[in-house]
């Protein structure tokens, strides 16, 4: 089927600036009058008449007391629900939100007319990546565990058992904390440790695995700075303030549940708030623009999310949340896995490109 024919035709795009999109097209005669028809009878259903039981009154009597205006107003939105996501998939366009639309002719038994405007992912040529990339992870970085980091993180251990003990004791307050010794025995209580022996080794493997995802997160952290300084891309100003505007609210949300005020908050992390709304922004927009660079190099390497990881990854997410719907989760999900993905394949890449 010819959706252009059918559905819609007389289509003009435009590239508009901040990455905004004109387009200027019109609802088919036929498809209108479709759905105008449509829109009638859904109406009539519900409509009562004096001699008539409700849902069969004729449609010329219906016709004759209903507001036409309100009829063609609601058939109208009926023909844009399906034009304009059709016209969207047709013409590869990638809305980031709901287009501002205007009816430009609205009139039964004829075309419908339309002009919307929408802000669309924004376009930029991809820098060298794989460059970027070698720079960023090849080699490793020396990682070295000191027996004293061991030592500092086993005391913190023995001064929270201390404070516990404390609690539990009669002692008043502002004494000395009870000293508390390693030993097998309270090792084996603190977890499934054989001896103080065991629980050190143990404590410097997790230490040392710890160590090695922050060299690995720093490597990301890295490379996405270098990608995105390297890249062109320029944010759509109005996306860009909705998501900011979003973020800080959530941050507002979160320190209202911790009875704490923004003042205070920032005073804790020694800033003006001015600071720190200049902070959450450059945060911000980082994120947005390695979503969109991850996602474009996605693309280029045809990389996507295995759909049973995704419904695995769903499944688990709905035991712990419920009332969380799959369609929302799914594109979350989707964007999670495919980022991660596309990240190992970076850090990792074939042998033939580390030459």
């Amino acid at each position: 089927m010819n959706n252009t024919s059918t559905i819609y035709q007389n289509i003009k795009i435009k590239k508009l600036a901040d990455s905004k999109v004109s387009i200027e097209a019109e609802v088919t005669e036929d498809f209108f009058n479709q759905c105008f028809k449509e829109t009638t009878e859904r109406f009539r259903q519900e409509f009562e008449a004096p001699g008539f039981r409700k849902g069969h009154v004729p449609e010329q009597i219906f016709l004759e007391r209903v507001n036409q205006g309100h009829l063609l107003e609601e058939a109208a939105e009926a023909a844009l629900r399906k034009a304009y996501p059709q016209i969207i998939i047709d013409n590869d366009i990638k809305p980031l939100a709901t287009p501002s639309v205007t009816i430009t002719k609205l009139a039964p038994k004829n075309p419908m007319g339309f002009k919307a405007e929408v802000t669309v992912r924004p376009e930029a040529k991809l820098p060298d990546y794989k460059k970027i990339a070698k720079k960023a992870f090849l080699g490793e970085v020396p990682i070295e565990l000191r027996e004293e980091e061991v030592e500092t993180f086993i005391k913190q251990i023995l001064d929270m058992e201390a404070k516990v003990r404390d609690r539990a004791s009669e002692n008043p307050k502002n004494t000395e904390l009870p000293a508390v010794e390693l030993t097998d025995e309270l090792v084996k209580q603190l977890g499934s440790f054989e001896n103080v022996e065991d629980f050190k080794s143990k404590i410097r493997e997790d230490m040392l695995a710890q160590k090695k995802l922050e060299a690995a997160r720093d490597k990301r952290e890295n490379f996405a700075k270098q990608l995105i300084e390297a890249s062109t891309l320029i944010l759509p100003k109005e996306i860009t303030e909705e998501e900011i505007e979003s973020s800080f609210a959530r941050i507002l949300q979160d320190l209202k549940a911790a009875n704490l005020t923004l003042e205070d908050y920032v005073k804790r992390l020694n800033k003006t708030e001015d600071e720190f709304r200049k902070e959450n922004r450059e945060q911000i927009e980082s994120q947005m623009k390695m979503r969109f660079l991850l996602e474009d190099i996605a693309n280029e390497e045809k990389i996507k999310a295995p759909e049973e990881e995704v419904q695995a990854e769903v499944s688990r997410l709905r035991k712990t949340n419920p009332e969380a719907r799959s369609d929302d989760l799914i594109p979350y999900v989707e964007l999670l896995i495919r980022n991660e993905m596309v990240l190992r394949s970076l850090e990792n890449p074939p042998v033939s490109e580390l030459k």
